[in-house]
């Protein structure tokens, strides 16, 4: 009887270390790509002709420098791919063919092999650091393979949960600065602050008054640097519509050559529902300026 309770518990051990070895486990595709699987589906819904790929997806170089992000350059995290000729065709498709709705992995390409794969293009977000040849890591978690019909509806809801978490997230940072600033301008949502002011004389009838430099940098509101001019001004001309974004429009009409601020501008008045794929910043993202007008 002591053996027999001894033999059960040695299989129910081996039992519980190969289901915890499954959610480690590897897989090598057929064209040599090693997966590396961290979480395993419940669901048996997998690739299926034509359909769309819904993706959290990062790609990081050898330096672990982010090159594509689906939490930068996705609506509300996620990317979605048609999967046609270009993805079927690709060397990606034996690793979408392993895997099931639900399931998280992660793997090693070639930066032409991502880019050609996804893009249709090895010049797309072109790097000059970058080589084609340069492997990038993969972390990947599969969201969803949806039909056309079904994409709509996805679609509207990630829509929607971006718009409201744009609205806490800007109402929460107006808060803040309303218990911490004074004097803050507010227009159509912006709120800005003059931090400083270095008293440049302008001359009215001299024909250079209607251009302007900008110095500035954006970040998001975790804190990370989304883009930056460094030391390298950016000139507009006042006199012709549609030069800048709408924040930086209202941003430059309020305030005068000199003047250093610091402000909020939600998406409507930035890159909106599009984004801005090249520089990372999601659509309906809402940014920290800080903006020095020369």
């Amino acid at each position: 009887m002591l053996k027999c309770s001894y033999l059960v518990g040695l299989f129910f051990l081996f039992l519980l270390a190969s289901c915890s070895n499954a959610n480690k486990g590897t897989i090598v595709t057929e064209n040599g790509i090693s997966l590396k699987f961290h979480d395993l589906s419940s669901t048996d819904i997998s690739l299926f002709e034509n359909c769309i790929l819904n993706v959290n997806l990062l790609a990081r170089d050898k330096k672990d420098k982010v090159v594509f992000s689906s939490k930068y350059q996705g609506l509300f995290g996620v990317s979605s791919f048609y999967y046609d000729s270009l993805l079927v065709n690709s060397p990606l498709h034996y690793v979408f063919e392993k895997t099931f709705t639900g399931d998280s992995l992660s793997f090693k390409v070639l930066r032409s092999t991502f880019y050609s794969s996804f893009f249709g293009s090895n010049d797309l977000l072109h790097n000059s650091s970058l080589k084609e040849d340069d492997t990038l890591g993969i972390t990947l978690r599969i969201v969803g393979f949806n039909s056309y019909e079904e994409q709509g509806s996805f679609t509207t809801s990630l829509i929607r949960k971006a718009i409201e978490e744009e609205r806490v997230i800007v109402q929460d940072k107006q808060l803040e600065w309303k218990d911490k600033y004074v004097n803050i301008y507010e227009n159509n949502g912006l709120y800005a602050i003059k931090l400083a002011s270095s008293n440049i004389i302008n001359n009215p009838e001299d024909s250079v008054s209607q251009f302007m430099a900008l110095n500035y940098t954006l970040e998001d509101f975790s804190g990370r640097l989304v883009y930056t001019t460094n030391d390298k001004s950016e000139y507009y001309d006042l006199s012709l519509n549609n030069q800048l974004l709408g924040g930086f429009n209202i941003l430059a009409r309020k305030y005068e050559r000199g003047d250093s601020i610091m402000a909020i501008i939600p998406s409507n008045l930035l890159f909106g529902k599009r984004g801005s794929f090249v520089n990372q910043i999601p659509p309906y993202c809402p940014l920290k300026v800080n903006l020095k007008i020369n």
